[in-house]
């Protein structure tokens, strides 16, 4: 079927309420009585009118799919009034008729949708489905993640997920501050706060020739080394621009004071206030770190008013640990170089598992069988599918969604495939609808943090294969404890592991390990290599070894990878 997606018009609304109707009373019959839905069918004049009643030109933000010149669905878009996520948007509605379904039309009407919010300036995107309603999997298949449960006007349980919308067009970059800066980074500071949680914005109220002579202090400071003034500590200032726009500024101390270690810190940083609440504070900050491991800090300190939830969610998410906290202040450190790595490291994978044009063509041939193919052994293979009779199955570090794959066609229902590489999760994506399983595997690109909020007890299945050797060791333990807790306690867990590198092979090989275990290749940790009891060691917190299984790839001479089956401790 040919399709084209349109803004609405006014002699859309008839065919729109025909579509609603017929979606409501296929999608909601045994969740809504059926007295009620049964009173939706009434005369196709009545439906319009009040179609009508409610539409706005001048705030028209719905859009309308043709298959073969018909209306076959509908997408409403707008702000949000859930005032938890005051500001943000939402997808009102989608319908789609039955007989078109499974086309793909459902995805691009969604897609429409969400761009439609990002050019409203929307960094969040919400939607909200009847709990019961089979739509509910098709949300989360396009990465929705639930984050609360609401009352449908007060009566029906309604969850609502949070879409993962496109990037904008251009690029986020970190530009240090020069003296030829000019009127839009006056603007943007003009425009936040002079003092706000203790940051201070000393251009505020500033003329722009002031802010000029001030540009030419600042860069003179940073260039010194030592105290200025004999007291106070040179800063680098840097400007966060999103799509060639300034939209925040943030600060870096090369060292600190006493004083400094109290209140300051080496790094301070703030957003604009029409550019909160869109993921710019973590982006921000991630730049930042990498300019301070860039000048020697290999721990940042930064100080967070105790109020300020939203810096102080944004320091745990870059890898913040808070080692002290006062009804005041909180003192939040953060292993630059760790960052770095694991920054690196999605960037490296997101680029190998990426799928060109070719590579999409080839996955279209595939037979139904060829995911019998997709484990490189067949140990890999027997694991993954002996996660077949769990309900309930986390992905973690899901690569090309191999396992996640294999533990559907065993007879999984519901398979989150996660992972923090976007390219992975596309190509995920890709192979779970090439082999079937579209409905059952749900490919997700998370946040470091992402397993924080999972609740406890979530999944009766765990798989994670080659993740925990390839990540700094104080990820490696944050991800264990947080799949033991997310783990239930009857659940399964398979940790599989790269071989172990020995140091004397490895030098006779020309490879330096760092650390004497991290291996690095072109810049980015490949390996942390250890040895079979020292792995049982760090699982023994939480997990208990009940049986471990060697492997190889093939054209390996000898089993050395390795597959550890947990039992999460009581």
């Amino acid at each position: 079927m040919a399709c084209i997606i349109r803004r609405r018009e006014r002699k859309d609304c008839g065919e729109i309420a025909r579509v609603v109707t017929e979606s409501w009373q296929d999608a909601y019959r045994g969740i809504i009585a059926d007295d009620v839905l049964d009173r939706l069918s009434a005369s196709e004049e009545e439906r319009a009118r009040k179609a009508l009643e409610c539409f706005d030109d001048n705030d028209n933000h719905q859009f309308v799919l043709e298959a073969d010149g018909e209306t076959a669905g509908f997408v409403s878009v707008g702000m949000t009034d859930d005032p938890e996520f005051p500001g943000q948007g939402e997808v009102f509605a989608l319908y789609l008729r039955k007989e078109v379904q499974g086309n793909g039309y459902g995805r691009k009407l969604m897609e429409a949708g969400m761009e439609e919010l990002q050019r409203m300036g929307c960094g969040r995107i919400f939607v909200g489905c009847l709990d019961g309603n089979p739509s509910n999997g098709f949300y989360i298949h396009l990465g929705g993640r639930k984050v609360k449960t609401r009352l449908y006007h007060g009566e029906l349980p309604e969850n609502v997920y949070e879409m993962e919308g496109k990037k904008g067009t251009g690029m986020t970059e970190l530009r240090k501050l020069s003296a030829e800066d000019g009127r839009d980074v006056y603007e943007m500071l003009q425009a936040m706060p002079k003092d706000e949680n203790g940051l201070i914005n000393n251009v505020y109220g500033m003329t722009f020739d002031e802010y000029k002579g001030w540009l030419t202090k600042k860069v003179a400071e940073s260039e010194q080394e030592g105290l200025v003034d004999g007291w106070k500590v040179p800063s680098t200032t840097y400007w966060l621009y999103v799509d060639g726009t300034p939209v925040g500024f943030g600060n870096v101390r090369s060292f600190l004071t006493e004083a400094l270690k109290k209140q300051g810190g080496n790094i301070g940083y703030g957003i604009a206030p029409a550019y909160r609440r869109k993921g710019y504070g973590k982006e921000l900050l991630r730049l930042l770190l990498r300019k301070a491991n860039e000048t020697g800090i290999g721990k940042a300190l930064l100080t967070i008013h105790a109020d300020n939830i939203p810096s102080r969610k944004v320091a745990l998410a870059n890898g913040g640990v808070i080692t002290e906290q006062t009804e005041e202040r909180i003192w939040v450190w953060i292993d630059t170089k760790e960052q770095l790595d694991n920054q690196a490291l999605v960037d490296f994978w997101s680029g190998a598992l990426d799928l060109s044009e070719e590579d999409r063509e080839e996955l279209g041939k595939c037979s139904a069988e060829d995911w019998k193919e997709l484990a490189v052994s067949e140990k890999l293979f027997a694991a993954a599918a002996s996660l077949g009779n769990r309900k309930k199955v986390l992905d973690y570090g899901c690569g090309n969604g191999w396992a996640s794959i294999i533990a559907a066609k065993s007879g999984c229902p519901d398979v989150t495939a996660a992972d923090m590489a976007p390219g992975a999760v596309r190509t995920a994506a890709a192979y779970a609808e090439a082999f079937g399983t579209g409905g059952q595997v749900h490919a997700q690109c998370i946040g470091a943090d992402w397993l924080q909020g999972v609740p406890d007890g979530a999944y009766d299945g765990v798989f994670c294969s080659n993740v925990l050797d390839v990540v700094p060791p104080e990820t490696a333990e944050g991800i264990l404890k947080e799949l033991a807790r997310t783990a239930a306690g009857d659940a399964s867990v398979i940790i599989g592991l790269n071989f172990r590198l020995d140091p004397e092979k490895a030098k006779a090989r020309g490879q330096e390990l760092v650390n004497g275990n991290m291996l690095y290749v072109d810049g980015v940790l490949r390996l942390v290599t250890r040895t079979d009891e020292e792995w049982e060691s760090i699982f023994a917190p939480y997990f208990t070894v009940e049986k471990l299984e060697h492997f190889a790839w093939p054209g390996e001479p000898a089993e050395t990878r390795r597959l550890f089956f947990l039992r999460k401790k009581a």
